[in-house]
């Protein structure tokens, strides 16, 4: 599973690699969310959700995941289907488990130590 593992390009920062786990269970909760806005079609709701996901990817060092965040609000905001939304939420759920994975290898490691 490491191999498929995505890690924080900040992943050398001792207080980010601390507060990874935290990030980890605030996406879990936003992706929950998203998947909620979607199956009622609330574009806002969503747009606001996929901001935010962006916003705090790309402060913990996710840049893959904050463009693909990006790229659904921007689906939002333009009104695309919920067929095509629902697809990027699969995207960013599939990322999500990519970068748990690679927090879990890095709090192995650290308890290793």
């Amino acid at each position: 599973m490491s191999q498929d593992a995505i890690f924080s390009q900040l992943n050398n920062d001792p207080m980010v690699r601390e507060l990874l786990p935290v990030f980890d269970n605030a996406l879990d909760q936003r992706l929950k969310e998203l998947r909620s806005h979607i199956d009622v079609g609330d574009l806002g709701a969503i747009a606001g959700k996929a901001h935010s996901i962006k916003g705090s990817a790309g402060f913990y060092g996710y840049e893959a995941l904050a463009l693909l965040a990006q790229r659904l609000e921007g689906e939002a905001l333009e009104h695309r289907t919920l067929v095509e939304l629902d697809k990027t939420l699969a995207e960013l759920g599939a990322m999500a488990a990519r970068i748990r994975a690679g927090i879990s290898v890095g709090i192995s490691k650290s308890r290793a130590h």
